[in-house]
């Protein structure tokens, strides 16, 4: 005979894996619902080999272990994440201090398809402080209005800048921090930006992000 506790087990699980997957087909956030569904099943699984499943201890494990594989899956995502940022800026100040503009052009500018890596390509474009800096995002931040956004740059700074609103379309008035592809397609002068700054650090200007000083 068919154990009634344990129909209630597989019940209570396949329910909430139904729901863990209901979620993730509507959330937008892909990657962090299906750490989610796989730390839920890991716990479930490492649960029930210690513990009578639905009793108390299992209960508190299958929580706390949840949590904890997503933790560390997490932490662990991060620092590589950081690290894999950190060897493409690395590659770009090498590669732009060799061969300039051309580097960055070769690289990521005519690159048709971006990767995640080259999406975290920034500028910072203050013409009040006559500023024009091409860097990283640092901590995976996502902009915000009245949050500073900080960015490592090729000039070996970090920089950041506090959107004040986000711009439907650029003017080279205003302050601007905005992503590397877009700027760059935005018009003849904005490409004249990156491509002095790109030179000014190949030939090893000692403030390549002052826009006066690399001619525009």
């Amino acid at each position: 005979m068919i154990n009634g506790s344990v129909i209630f087990f597989y019940t209570f699980a396949s329910l909430m894996l139904i729901y863990c997957v209901f979620q993730f087909r509507r959330s937008n956030n892909k990657w962090l619902d299906a750490l989610k569904v796989i730390s839920f099943i890991i716990a479930i699984l490492a649960s029930t080999f210690y513990f009578e499943p639905l009793s108390g201890f299992w209960i508190i494990s299958l929580l706390v272990g949840s949590y904890l594989i997503r933790l560390v899956v997490f932490v662990i995502y991060c620092v590589v994440k950081d690290w894999c940022i950190r060897i493409n800026l690395s590659r770009m100040i090498k590669g732009v201090r060799s061969s300039g503009f051309a580097y960055m052009d070769e690289k990521f500018l005519k690159k048709a398809k971006k990767s995640w890596l080259d999406n975290c390509w920034f500028i910072a474009y203050s013409p009040e402080n006559n500023m024009f800096e091409i860097g990283v995002k640092l901590f995976d931040a996502k902009m915000e209005i009245n949050e500073k956004f900080f960015i490592r740059t090729l000039s070996g700074r970090v920089v950041f800048m506090i959107p004040e609103r986000f711009l439907e379309s650029l003017n080279l008035a205003e302050n601007i921090i905005c992503p590397l592809a877009d700027f760059y397609d935005f018009s003849a002068e904005a490409k004249e930006l990156v491509f002095n700054y790109a030179e000014a650090i190949k030939n090893n200007s000692a403030e390549p992000w002052n826009i006066l000083s690399t001619g525009s």
